[in-house]
């Protein structure tokens, strides 16, 4: 069964946070989304991905980027990735928070 959960997608800024589908880790064939189209489209000026996979993804598919745009690689918020507290996490994510001020 596929999924797939919709980026999350602010107005001011222009915010993308793109993340990793459950289960990632047994992905074999890995296909992007058009996501440069869309980052061009709309003048998105930041862009948050949740965790390392998302961010080697993210680089893959949009190998070139307006100068502009402030790119974050995020600790993945994955219940897996205990290495990082949870304190350390929030802070980390609270960089989008930040961003929409």
């Amino acid at each position: 069964m596929k999924r797939s959960f919709p980026p999350v997608f602010g107005r001011r800024p222009r915010i993308l946070v793109l993340g990793s589908l459950p289960g990632d880790a047994s992905i074999r064939d890995e296909r992007h989304n058009p996501i440069l189209h869309l980052i061009q489209k709309t003048g998105v000026r930041f862009v948050f991905l949740n965790g390392a996979k998302a961010a080697a993804a993210f680089v893959k598919a949009c190998p070139s980027l307006p100068d502009a745009m402030t790119i974050v690689a995020l600790p993945s918020s994955s219940p897996a990735n205990a290495s990082i507290p949870l304190q350390r996490k929030m802070k980390a994510w609270q960089r989008i928070a930040d961003a929409l001020l």
